[in-house]
């Protein structure tokens, strides 16, 4: 995307684009026509040369804004824009006199591309600068006074297409937030477990990868925990799986009390869970795992109180550099937290000794 900074840049350089434009258009007329140049030619009012001048002074204004007062910018952008090319034709018009008969088509074309690129919002200065473009073409050209039955009839034509493409624009912006947003809900609703609304297994993963790539670029560590239900089994077969249902919502909610904001909580399936903590201080790991353990340990509803929660932790870098590794640790921790009576949380780095004999 492109950031507000570079975006002002290219402004400023189309504004340059633009006083080039007017130099050198200004320069070409004055050595062709020097006469049409310097006399009055709007309706006996103003001269060629004072419609260059008000091109230069409104870019002039456009420069300032853009320097001075971005927030100012959406406002007039589109406006000067449109009244920048439609300036050009109607000058252009002023050279190629005789062959303004193609102009209504530039005109349906500056009235479709601004309609279509900038929507409805810009509508209305698009409509007023084809209508005095358009006047003036009728005023200098011959061809179209001749012929000012066609030419009323284009008029007609460029009162009629914005309004048509008003309403298309209108119908294409509404389905767009329509479908944006049905997008978006699908995305979201793909990131959560449909039972516990906590992050689901897919992307807990890319939560993992995010935590490992900023991790190293920080140069700190963050913790895994593995959190897996002791007795969930029993629950199951003696209540049925409903009542199991119930009780992983449980846990899922007395996960979400006991971590803060800046923890990254996960079900992977069944009665499994993960606790992304963004810190190694493992001072700070023991509190977190032991209040863990303590509400997971409290009786649930029915009087269900024989469930408790084994934990497994590993800590990036120190326990694994790679994913897998980190979280094989973190599942090696947790069962040797339940092998050792349960109800309790184990530090990979504690056992790998243990382990690796």
């Amino acid at each position: 995307m492109i950031s507000e900074e570079n975006r002002f840049k290219e402004e400023i350089e189309q504004t340059y684009i633009r006083f080039i434009i007017l130099g050198v258009s200004s320069i070409v007329i004055y050595l062709l026509k020097p006469s049409l140049f310097n006399n009055t030619i709007l309706f006996g009012l103003i001269a060629l040369r004072d419609i260059f001048i008000l091109g230069f002074a409104s870019n002039i204004i456009y420069f300032t804004i853009v320097k001075l007062s971005p927030t100012l910018l959406e406002v007039t952008r589109i406006y000067i824009i449109s009244f920048m090319d439609v300036f050009l034709i109607t000058t252009s018009l002023v050279v190629l006199g005789s062959f303004s008969v193609y102009f209504p088509a530039i005109l349906l074309w500056h009235i479709a591309g601004f309609s279509s690129r900038y929507g409805t919002r810009f509508l209305k200065y698009i409509t007023f600068n084809v209508f005095i473009a358009w006047a003036l073409v009728v005023y200098f050209s011959d061809f179209w006074r001749a012929h000012i039955d066609i030419a009323a009839g284009w008029m007609v034509a460029y009162l009629i297409i914005p309004i048509y493409f008003y309403k298309m624009l209108h119908k294409l912006n509404k389905k767009y937030h329509s479908l944006y947003e049905n997008l978006y809900e699908t995305q979201e609703s793909g990131k959560y477990d449909f039972l516990t609304n906590l992050i689901n297994r897919s992307h807990f993963e890319k939560e993992l990868d995010t935590f490992i790539a900023k991790s190293v670029y920080e140069n700190r560590g963050f913790a895994l925990m593995f959190i897996d239900l002791d007795g969930f089994k029993q629950v199951n077969d003696e209540l049925g799986h409903d009542k199991g249902d119930d009780i992983l919502v449980e846990v899922a909610n007395r996960l979400k009390i006991t971590t803060s904001n800046a923890d990254v909580v996960a079900r992977l399936g069944g009665d499994e869970f993960t606790v992304i903590v963004p810190t190694a201080n493992k001072e700070q790991l023991i509190k977190k795992a032991k209040n863990l353990t303590m509400i997971l340990a409290k009786p649930y509803s029915n009087n269900i109180n024989y469930l408790s929660a084994s934990i497994g932790i590993s800590i990036f870098p120190n326990d694994a550099h790679l994913k897998t590794l980190l979280k094989k640790n973190a599942d090696i921790a947790m069962y040797y937290a339940k092998k050792s009576g349960k109800n309790r949380f184990v530090f990979y780095e504690d056992i790998k000794d243990i382990i690796e004999q």
